[in-house]
């Protein structure tokens, strides 16, 4: 059973009315008013927090319950409510402020509470549980509830159901039973009470002498039974009204969180059944247990674990508080809500090494209750390994005899530890291990050669801890690079045949072995050593005697050496000397220039000279100029040709031959000579000729008519020269001394533009020519190209007033850098010639009519003087026709209309077919269609339309001949009041207007400037206004000219307007200039 909070309520009058909240099966709040106190019988260790929600205040309790003082902040200013707390004879009053996130910070004062002196805050207090300064009618479970003012019983008003609970706390109102009891003469009975019913204690392992005690006051001789959890104690309250009962021992209930129940037994029988204190019992201490990282549990630190910190885990106690201590050094954690708990020990608390050291965990639960246990902390994070057996001998390098013996490698390590060795490319070798010593024995197959072996030694001590230890075996088990040749100083050939002079200092044996050898030795067949010198970088040289290669023949010998490491070859190398100083006769056959003893062009390329040699022997011919021609020696026999490259021009060739035979023996040199001339000097030609060829280097037509004569200039005795053409035809030339001539026909050259390729040569006294004639070409244009008219004038050949006025163009197209010119009406009109396009444009002016045909021509002249001139084809001048005339504007004699819009106009019979427009106030056109074909009348035209067009818009009547000139009336549509002309709304100027009528609109009123008669005629800038007397016409600025014109019969005047002309109907008598 929850018990409910006791509170007090002191409104602005001074009324107290007394109540509890949140019990059982109740309500949690209390509604407030303005300038009220309130006053909860509730400590200060039972409040949470305070919390604002909005106008509410929330009081968190510890249990779990939440208070709401609804309308605690509602009030307005001056009108603040008061909060207090009480209990145990004390009156606390609550100050908040708000933190700004709803939680309300709180100070507490302390207003005078006295049991002696009455204060107007003493019926706010609470003396002890849930009694009161101020008499109370019985506890509700919840809700309030009003309490009389004045104490019951023996205090001047008597109840059965009264509380007693003034005076000072623990004080009992005894109703006395007749007479003389000294208990104030009461006769009622004496209500049993609990002593601290609201207390709440807690009884834990660390409580002295834990024990539950419940008391009270009560009318002595009645029974008391109190129950807590599964127990219950029953005792008699004595002869001073007291009772008391313990739960001790046995008789304490198991652990629990229990209410204690009360029931008094008074000597009538009646049963009071009341709440006892509260009693919190935890007297198991919380559960514990190391489940890792200890020795019990046979874990051991090693330095993979120890590099994240020692961790100890375990179990226990949700909730509860975990302390290891490891050496004075502690780390602490709670248990999660699985029971598990971890702690780690950083490295700067627990060092590593090994060693075995004692640890404590005491687990503390939310109660106090603790359990301790030991154990022990084992770590060992060191590891031992060393290399001290180095293979290689005392020169720590393998050779081959060692390598044979087996290599092995060894050191210490911790007992009990396994070791493996890696080589680099990554075979494993597994050590042995015995007495805290290792070895291993690296195969020899990984050794082989010469170089450096490197390994990683790896151990693994029993508590998983490793190490690694890299080393190098150096080995050299091969002799190498032992190399020899037979190469000399004095050019011995190639092909190890010594020959005479090779041999005059002896032969010479080179080569190389590995630096650090100990020896080389060269031995010939008959047991001579040759004695040999190694130098520091292995290079060895040595020489044998010259009396051992004389004659012809082979000398055979051995090498063998010893390296650094102690290796030999196990088969010495073997070599040979071949030697011939012998020399055999050598002859020259000399060369000849042809018929005539001089070698021409043709004859250059295979001038030969031979003779005989030594079979296998080499013959070089060596000219003067100091290059040389290698012979073909087949046999006996030699040849050899000159290169053309040595006749360039005309002289004497001298050179001399020198053969040697196969092993390097060479004869006395043989002289010799070749005459030569191989060159066409002196031939050049040139493009002037007699009939005027203008300087720019192209033939025109007329400088081509009598062909194009060609000179040039040869050497002297040349037999003939020859122009070629390029479609194989050929001009030949006359010579006269060193000048030649020719001439090449009109008929080669094209009637077009182009170019004419030919080239020369010549043959000259020995037959000599040029192996690339000499090119050349002669450029010709004798026509002009890209001549023509494109378009047609004006886009259609008619030229209107429009076009005329603005301008009109005929271009067309005539080759780059051409002149171009239009002749017409008696005229020549030079065009603008841009790249390959020309133009003129021309106005009404150079028409000199209003109407007809125009003939004209075009000619052009290119950049080369090729004149062309432009027709029809046929053989005719180019024409177009034009047409400035402008029809008559539409005359407007009647209209149908209703009361709102234009139905349909009469007018006059127009030159062509009309065309009917609307333009609305908005400016947009649209087009008027009519409403079947228009009727022709005697006199005029009827036209109905398909739509009405309604008042406010403008009628405009076009009249559009063939050649595009326009005629428009523009027509004010408005039948039912006075209207404003606006010439400046949009839709207007698209159209080209020669009369504006008001006839039909009542009372016009139109302003017309000299701008608006340029932006709505055409090319006369010419407007016509009709009306009658009620229309008003403002053209201010208007000059009358003095000249009246008749139009439709009827007067009319012209005025000047700027740049404009302005013909008024003389029935407009409101005119404004």
């Amino acid at each position: 059973m929850v018990k409910s909070v006791d509170f007090a309520v002191r409104d602005n009058a001074g009324g107290v009315v007394y109540g509890s909240v949140a019990g059982d099966g109740g309500g949690a709040f209390v509604q407030m008013g303005a300038s009220e106190d309130i006053s909860l019988n509730l400590r200060r260790a039972s409040i949470l927090k305070y919390t604002r929600d909005g106008g509410d205040l929330l009081v968190d309790l510890a249990d779990g319950r939440v208070i709401t003082l609804a309308g605690f902040f509602a009030p307005g200013e001056g009108q603040e409510n008061q909060l207090m707390i009480s209990a145990d004879g004390e009156l606390a009053q609550v100050s908040l402020e708000d933190m700004g996130d709803g939680v309300m910070f709180a100070s507490y004062g302390e207003p005078e509470v006295s049991g002696d002196k009455w204060s107007p805050n003493d019926r706010l207090a609470f003396l002890d549980g849930d009694e009161l300064l101020a008499p109370v009618v019985e506890d509700e479970t919840t809700g309030m509830a009003a309490f009389a003012p004045a104490l019951l019983g023996g205090l001047g008003g008597a109840g059965a159901a009264g509380v007693a609970a003034a005076g000072v706390a623990g004080a009992a109102v005894i109703g006395g039973g007749g007479g003389g009891g000294g208990n104030g003469g009461s006769s009622g009975p004496i209500i049993p009470t609990v002593n601290d019913p609201n207390d709440d204690s807690t009884l834990t392992t660390n409580t002295e002498n834990p024990e539950a005690v419940v008391s009270g006051t009560g009318e002595p001789g009645s029974t008391v039974d109190v129950t807590i959890g599964d127990q219950t104690e029953q005792t008699e309250i004595d002869e001073d009204g007291n009772w008391e009962v313990e739960f001790k021992d046995d008789t304490l209930p198991d652990d629990g969180d229990y209410s204690s129940e009360v029931i008094v037994t008074a000597p009538d029988g009646t049963e009071y059944d009341l709440d006892g204190p509260d009693f919190l019992i935890d007297m198991t201490p919380p559960a514990v247990e190391i489940t890792e990282g200890a020795q019990s549990t046979g874990d051991v630190e090693n330095l993979e674990e120890y590099a994240d910190g020692i961790s100890i885990t375990g179990q226990g106690e949700a909730g509860a508080s975990i302390s290891v201590e490891v050496d004075g050094q502690t780390q602490e954690t709670i248990v999660g809500e699985d029971g598990s708990w971890t702690v780690t020990f950083p490295q700067d608390q627990l060092p590593g090494g090994t060693y075995t050291t004692e640890m404590t965990v005491v687990a503390t639960d939310i109660h106090g209750n603790t359990t301790t246990i030991t154990d022990n902390l084992v770590v060992d994070t060191a590891i031992t390994l060393t290399q001290t057996m180095t293979p290689g001998g005392a020169d720590g390098v393998v050779n081959a005899a060692e390598l044979a013996a087996g290599v092995s490698i060894g050191g210490a390590v911790d007992a009990g530890s396994t070791v493996v060795v890696t080589l680099a490319d990554g075979t494993t070798v597994p050590g042995t291990v015995s007495n805290g010593n290792w070895s291993a024995t690296i195969p020899a197959s990984h050794l082989t050669g010469e170089g450096t072996a490197s390994y990683t030694v790896s151990a693994t001590d029993p508590n998983g801890n490793t190490t690694n230890l890299p080393g190098t075996v150096t080995y050299d088990t091969e002799l190498n690079d032992l190399t020899f040749s037979t190469n000399t100083p004095n050019s011995q050939i190639a092909d190890n045949v010594v020959n005479g002079t090779e041999g005059t200092s002896g032969v010479a044996v080179t080569g190389t072995v590995e630096p650090g050898a100990q020896s080389v030795t060269l031995t010939l067949a008959n047991g001579t050593n040759i004695p040999t010198t190694i130098a520091a970088d292995g290079s060895w040289s040595a020489s044998i005697p010259a009396n051992y290669v004389t004659g012809e023949g082979t000398l055979n010998y051995t090498v063998n050496a010893v390296d650094g490491a102690g290796n030999t070859l196990s088969t010495p190398m073997s070599g040979s000397v071949q030697y011939d100083t012998l020399v055999n006769q050598f002859t020259l056959n000399g060369a000849t220039g042809g018929s005539d003893g001089v070698v021409n062009a043709s004859e250059a390329n295979s001038v030969t000279v031979s003779g005989t040699v030594e079979a296998g022997s080499s013959v070089v011919l060596t000219l003067a100029d100091g290059s040389t021609v290698n012979a073909q020696v087949t046999g006996t026999s030699w040849s050899a040709t000159f290169p053309s490259a040595q006749f360039d021009g005309e002289g004497v060739l001298n050179y001399t031959a020198v053969a040697t035979d196969a092993y390097g023996n060479s004869s006395n040199a043989l002289a010799g000579t070749v005459t030569y001339d191989t060159e066409l000097n002196d031939l050049t030609v040139s493009t002037a000729t007699p009939n005027s060829q203008i300087a720019d280097g192209v033939v025109n037509a007329s400088e081509g008519a009598g062909g194009v004569m060609m000179t040039g200039t040869v050497e002297a005795g040349a037999q003939s020269v020859t122009l070629t053409l390029a479609d194989g035809s050929t001009v030949q030339g006359a010579i006269n001394g060193t000048s030649w001539s020719a001439t090449i026909p009109a008929s080669m050259i094209a009637s077009s533009e182009g170019t004419l390729n030919y080239t020369l040569n010549a043959v000259d006294g020995h037959g000599n020519t040029l192996s690339t004639p000499i090119s050349g070409a002669i450029a010709y244009d004798t026509v002009v190209t890209n001549f023509s008219e494109t378009g047609q004038v004006a886009g259609d050949d008619v030229v209107n007033a429009t076009e005329a006025a603005a301008g009109y163009t005929i271009s067309g197209t005539v080759e780059a850098g051409s002149q171009v010119v239009v002749h017409m009406n008696g005229q020549d009109y030079p065009a603008s010639v841009q790249g390959g396009d020309w133009s003129v444009t021309l106005g009404a002016s150079d028409l000199g009519a209003t109407s007809g045909t125009m003939t004209y021509t075009v000619s052009a002249t290119d950049m080369h003087g090729n004149t062309a001139i432009l027709n029809d084809g046929d053989g005719n001048d180019l024409s177009f026709t034009f047409d400035l005339e402008a029809p008559d504007a539409p005359g407007i004699i009647g209209f149908t209309r209703d009361e709102g819009s234009l139905l349909g106009l009469r007018t006059e019979h127009a030159e062509n077919e009309l065309a009917f427009s609307a333009v609305n106030s908005q400016g947009t056109v649209s087009e008027v269609t009519l409403d079947g074909d228009p009727a022709v009348r005697t006199n005029y035209t009827s036209y109905d339309f398909d739509s009405p067009v309604p008042n406010g818009s403008y009628l405009v009547v076009s009249d559009t001949d063939a050649a595009g000139n326009e005629s428009s009336t523009l027509l004010v549509v408005d039948n039912s009041s006075a209207v404003t002309v606006d010439l400046s709304r949009g839709g207007l100027s698209d159209f080209d207007f020669s009369s504006i009528d008001l006839t039909f609109a009542p009372d016009a009123n139109l302003t017309i400037t000299d701008s608006q008669i340029q932006a709505l005629t055409g090319p006369d800038h010419t407007i016509t206004i009709e009306g009658d007397a009620n229309d008003h016409v403002t053209a201010i600025g208007a000059q009358d000219t003095g000249t009246d014109v008749t139009v439709d019969g009827q007067t009319h005047s012209v005025y000047s307007l700027g740049d404009s002309t302005l013909i008024v109907d003389d029935e407009i008598s409101n005119l404004t200039i």
